[in-house]
């Protein structure tokens, strides 16, 4: 009946008032749960925290090969300065391990080793690594290990970061080592076909005098020389022929008696004329393309050409032979007859120098085909002679770079790594002060107000008279004060006056004491000990002089 109604139809002030009405029995449950969380504060096991830096501080001498090399290195630091095998190293090497089970041939038993994972296991539990400063140039990481054995505290991360140093200068060595030797192979290499390309370069030169980007002047004098006097050969070879047309008719004629004796026949001097002023724009014009390079479309080009065309028309209108004169003897047609042969002969003569200026004109542009492509061949040999030596200067930049670094890095100037040793913890690190005392005095609170409330929630009995009418409907005309014999008051004035101001001394004084032990046992270590020699004694000593 009463608890169906505890909590409705209850104000704060209710409460406050069921809360006033059992102090006692709250102040109680405050003070002993208090004194139990003291008690029991005072008796957890200590841990001390430790805490070891590594910088590393970079000269700057070729910042960017290192940096590379050292950002390979950070990536994996977390596991290589205190990851599960960093771990097992820096415990072996503290001789951790030592109280461990072991084997006849010195390995640890399966019982030594699962113990020796679950040291391994804490450990890692209980480390941390935080990074202060990590830029391009310095960087500044902290590691630490907390432990029961403030000695051991000190000791692990001080291996940690001794491990770490030296594996990792090892490691940037060693990669340092390779590349300088990988670069010293490929300079080598490139700077031997490099020489090989040269030596090539340098026999092409021995074999071919002159040989250079573009086709030698005399070599183009020469084909043009051998190309105009064929042209001349050619148009005597035509004339010749004309003529000796001429004659034949004509002493077919004579001998028939249809002309007369003797006709003399000379070549016109205006044909000649014109020819050798065709050869002379010939020339020039072949000058002009080849020594200076001008296309069709330049103007003197355009007129040379256009002056060739005139001449051409010009000789070919103008009759190679005119008459000369006639005679009318009888020995004429002997005379013709051997003017027929002495052309014949002349015509023999001009086909075979013809014949031997063509082939020497062939001879010039065959040359003139090998030399191009002899020409293309150098020019290209001398293109990967330029691009191998710009390799060979890049392999040999390289090389000398890894060098340098790796001389640095051996002396320690390129990555100074420093390791700035934790120091052994003079105050314990946990358990915490304040959450003690907070959980000391916050479950006081929690469970003094649980008590009273669940005592009030059991009570059923009746205390006012509108409880009596509200449960039983009688209706209340007054109240009579409780009755109480002399005993009674007397066991109540002895429990007021005697036992409950005893009682608040000593739950104040245990309080105090297990508080101020707890106090000076993680916050004074050095007073601890004294209090714990004589508490009387360092009270004395520190209010009393």
């Amino acid at each position: 009946m009463a608890e169906s109604t505890f909590i409705t139809g209850k104000t704060p002030r209710d409460f406050v008032r069921i809360l006033f009405r059992r102090k006692r029995v709250f102040l109680l449950a405050v003070a002993t749960v208090m004194i139990l969380a003291l008690r029991v504060s005072t008796e957890l096991p200590l841990r001390y925290a430790a805490t070891a830096k590594l910088r590393r501080v970079s000269s700057g001498t070729m910042e960017r090969t290192n940096q590379t090399i050292f950002d390979d290195v950070k990536r994996s630091l977390n596991d290589d300065l205190a990851g599960r095998r960093a771990v097992e190293r820096a415990l072996s090497a503290l001789g951790m391990d030592k109280k461990l089970s072991h084997e006849t041939t010195g390995e640890l038993t399966p019982e030594g080793r699962q113990g020796f994972e679950d040291m391994v296991d804490k450990v890692l539990a209980d480390t941390r690594i935080r990074w202060a400063v990590k830029s391009k140039n310095k960087d500044d990481i902290s590691i630490e290990v907390t432990h029961a054995d403030p000695q051991k505290a000190r000791e692990i991360p001080n291996q940690l970061i001794d491990s770490y140093i030296t594996t990792t200068l090892r490691e940037i060595t060693e990669k340092l080592t390779r590349e300088s030797d990988f670069y010293g192979k490929e300079y080598n290499r490139t700077l031997g076909e490099l020489d090989a390309l040269r030596a090539r370069k340098h026999k092409l030169q021995r074999e071919h005098i002159g040989l250079s980007r573009s086709i030698p002047y005399q070599m183009i004098h020469e084909m043009q020389r051998t190309r105009a006097q064929l042209e001349g050969e050619a148009v005597q070879i035509k004339t010749a022929k004309t003529h000796l047309a001429r004659l034949e008719k004509r002493l077919l004629d004579m001998r028939d008696g249809n002309v007369p004796d003797s006709v003399q026949w000379g070549p016109n001097p205006e044909l000649e004329r014109l020819a050798v002023e065709r050869r002379n724009l010939q020339e020039r014009l072949e000058s002009l393309r080849y020594l200076q390079h001008m296309t069709d479309d330049h103007p003197s080009i355009q007129g040379l050409l256009q002056s060739l065309e005139l001449m051409e028309k010009r000789i070919k209108e103008t009759p190679p032979m005119i008459k000369v004169g006639e005679t009318y003897s009888s020995a004429a047609i002997d005379i013709l007859a051997a003017d027929v042969e002495a052309t014949h002969h002349e015509i023999e003569l001009t086909q075979s120098r013809y014949n031997n200026l063509k082939a020497l004109h062939e001879g010039y542009v065959r040359q003139q085909e090998e030399l191009n492509t002899l020409r293309d061949d150098y020019v290209k040999l001398l293109d990967e002679v330029d691009v191998k030596a710009v390799e060979v200067a890049g392999w040999n930049k390289r090389y000398k770079e890894a060098q340098s670094l790796l001389g640095a890095e051996l002396a320690q100037e390129n990555n100074r790594l420093t390791h700035f040793k934790a120091r052994i913890p003079l105050r314990p690190s946990g358990p915490s002060l304040f959450l003690s005392f907070a959980g000391s005095i916050g479950g006081g609170l929690v469970v003094g107000l649980g008590l009273v409330f669940l005592l009030t929630l059991l009570d059923r009995t009746v205390s006012t008279a509108d409880e009596i009418e509200r449960y039983f409907g009688v209706a209340s005309h007054g109240s009579v004060r409780e009755i109480t014999t002399h005993r009674e008051r007397v066991r109540r004035w002895q429990w007021r006056i005697l036992v409950w101001p005893l009682f608040t001394i000593v739950a104040v004084l245990l309080i105090a004491y297990y508080s101020v032990t707890l106090y000076l046992r993680l916050a004074e270590p050095i007073l601890y000990k004294e209090w714990q020699a004589s508490a009387i004694d360092l009270i004395l000593k520190q209010f009393g002089g």
